[in-house]
């Protein structure tokens, strides 16, 4: 049985929280495992300090750290390090209202994944994808409803990258 190193994925998971569209409070994905294998299952994790600057895939500074890419893709390409048979989908999304959302979202997407094979991650472990604004935060309606002074951190938290376990099966050539 192959030793799956998860401590990085858990660091990942408890810095990785994201807001409900629908409340408040903070949510964090769950995580199991497949019966009667090794193979981690997981939603899409939201990665907080990826965001990005409207119609843009310049990293923009979250406005909760005050940091611009927190070290978050260094996590991944670690946690990519640490498991070397993982495979991760990294999937772009765009606030509703942006101009070319589809093609800006897969953009930003490949925004992370370019920053991780420069970090040293197989480009074959790594698939990009965007969504569009198809999967707000944050929709149009709740942002509108929102005091103005949260209006620009939720349009923010819309233009992020997430990340979800695709398997572990990759072979190294």
């Amino acid at each position: 049985m192959k030793k799956l190193s998860l401590l990085p994925l858990l660091i990942c998971l408890l810095i990785t929280c994201s807001f409900s569209n629908k409340s408040s409070k903070m949510t964090i994905p769950s995580l199991s495992f497949k019966e009667d294998s090794t193979e981690l299952t997981a939603d899409t994790m939201a990665i907080p300090s990826l965001l990005f600057k409207e119609n843009s895939t310049e990293f923009a500074v979250d406005t909760a750290t005050h940091e611009k890419d927190s070290g978050d893709v260094r996590a991944l390409v670690r946690m990519m390090d640490e498991n070397p048979t993982m495979v991760i989908e990294l999937v772009g999304h765009a606030d509703p209202g942006e101009k070319q959302a589809a093609e800006l979202s897969l953009r930003r997407a490949e925004t992370v994944v370019e920053k991780m094979i420069k970090n040293g991650v197989a480009k074959e472990r790594l698939k990009a994808k965007g969504f569009g604004s198809a999967q707000p935060i944050f929709s149009a309606k709740d942002i509108a409803a929102a005091k103005p002074k949260d209006q620009e951190i939720m349009h923010l938290r819309n233009r992020r990258v997430s990340f979800r376990i695709i398997s572990f099966d990759h072979k190294e050539k």
